[in-house]
């Protein structure tokens, strides 16, 4: 049986919203015999429809979509409930269960494994600006590929790095490889892989490299 909950003013919209949200939070109640308590998904969108023998649901405009920790918000959502599959698409911007935030144009992530995929990726992670071709990872490593990185305004970099492809692992280190090292235009240094600390800001402006 599909469920559609359509939006076409103000009115209709909060209707659709609510009966959307109540659907998903009877659909996740845990019967008496249960042993576990599954968590609740929580959708707010323009357009939730919701097939239940396929256990699939798909929202559109303006959606926020919220489940063990993360909020999602995106032009269109697509969760596959059984395998705790969630795909988006259309200015993602996603807040993981660890307060981080990245943006981009698509994402696919198995919420099941943690495992992670954003094509045109921007990332903060640990004081750390990183835009990348494509992040993937879980929440222990994260590896950007066709990266840069800084700690500064990314929008006006004093200094930045680009690499082939950088692996962070939060809290802990970054390593870029193929790495390069900018101040402002101008190139100062090309290196087969830089380590950096992620530990602190004061340690990630130590383990900088310095030229001359």
């Amino acid at each position: 049986m599909r469920h559609l909950f359509p939006a076409t003013g103000p009115s209709s919209l909060r209707r659709g919203l609510l009966a959307g949200a109540v659907l998903l939070l009877l659909f996740f109640l845990p019967s008496p015999a249960s042993a576990q308590t599954p968590e609740a998904v929580r959708v707010e969108a323009e357009t939730i429809v919701y097939d239940q023998a396929t256990q699939r649901l798909e929202a559109a405009g303006n959606v926020r979509f919220r489940y063990k920790g993360i909020t999602l918000f995106a032009g269109e959502v697509i969760f596959d409930l059984a395998a705790e599959h969630l795909t988006a698409r259309g200015r993602v911007r996603l807040i993981d269960a660890q307060g981080r935030e990245m943006r981009g144009e698509a994402l696919s992530y198995d919420l099941r494994l943690g495992l992670l995929d954003i094509e045109r990726a921007q990332a903060i992670i640990d004081r750390m600006y990183v835009s990348s071709e494509r992040i993937q990872g879980t929440a222990q490593r994260i590896v950007a590929q066709g990266a840069t990185a800084t700690t500064c305004d990314p929008a006006r970099p004093a200094y930045r790095i680009t690499a082939k492809e950088i692996e962070l692992i939060p809290g802990d280190h970054l390593t870029a490889r193929q790495a390069s090292v900018w101040l402002g235009s101008v190139r100062l240094l090309t290196l087969p892989a830089l380590r950096m600390s992620m530990r602190s800001g004061e340690e990630t402006a130590r383990s900088l490299p310095r030229a001359g």
